[in-house]
């Protein structure tokens, strides 16, 4: 009778168990997020005070209606970037039609910190191919955009 009695107190742990596996399996939420937003090509380079391109670092643009939407893109040699959404797990290139926060984030330097700059401005991604400029020495954070 004593091992009857032990499985019978070890089933709510079983159970709790198998509980907290099912939602791990299943994400936190337990729905997936669908298709991404339909997106649309969003491009540009970064340039410093000087007009020189900057040639490493990040660019990322934040909705400003939807905290869980943004788009990034890595700064190349030639200050180039194009943006990139993440949904999900995967990259999709290209962001949502939207007006975004935009932030440029340097690349760490040896002293293991970063200085992102904010640009006052916001910028819209519309329905067609997006090219901007970001000028981080624009007064105030202006940008550039065509």
């Amino acid at each position: 009778m004593g091992g009857l009695n032990c499985f019978a107190r070890m089933a709510p742990v079983a159970t709790g168990i198998a509980a907290l596996l099912v939602l791990a399996a299943g994400g936190c939420g337990g729905h997936s997020l669908g298709d991404p937003p339909e997106l649309h090509p969003a491009t540009g380079k970064v340039v410093s005070a000087q007009g020189a391109a900057v040639t490493e670092g990040m660019v990322e643009f934040r909705s400003t209606t939807d905290a869980q939407q943004s788009a990034r893109g890595n700064v190349q040699s030639d200050g180039r970037f194009s943006l990139e959404t993440i949904w999900g797990k995967e990259k999709f290139p290209g962001a949502a039609v939207g007006e975004y926060e935009v932030t440029y984030y340097p690349a760490m330097g040896n002293d293991q910190k970063v200085s992102p700059v904010t640009l006052a401005e916001r910028l819209k991604i519309e329905a067609k191919e997006n090219e901007f400029v970001i000028d981080l020495g624009a007064t105030r954070g202006e940008a550039d955009t065509r």
